[in-house]
């Protein structure tokens, strides 16, 4: 907590004629909220320097079809077979 929220927090809290214990609350909540969003931007400033914010792109899988593995399949045995024939 910087040194103006702070001093704002207790102005607040003891200020004159006091507060309720509902503003009170509301205050520290939206300290909180300020706080949280400036940590979050530190936090990214910090991954953006280091290099953690790189994000890799997942390639999208395929689905192939019963039928078009066996065709592959049978691509390949003949493709083996042609290969060991001249082997020989």
């Amino acid at each position: 907590m910087g040194t103006q929220e702070g001093s704002r927090i207790l102005v607040l809290l003891f200020r004159p004629g006091g507060l309720t214990l509902a503003d009170i609350m509301k205050v520290l909540y939206e300290e909180r909220k300020a706080l949280q969003q400036r940590l979050s931007g530190v936090e990214r400033a910090i991954e953006a320097m280091s290099g953690e914010a790189v994000k890799t792109v997942k390639k999208a899988s395929r689905k192939i079809s019963a039928s078009a593995r066996k065709k592959m399949s049978l691509a390949a045995k003949a493709r083996w077979a042609e290969i060991k024939k001249k082997a020989k």
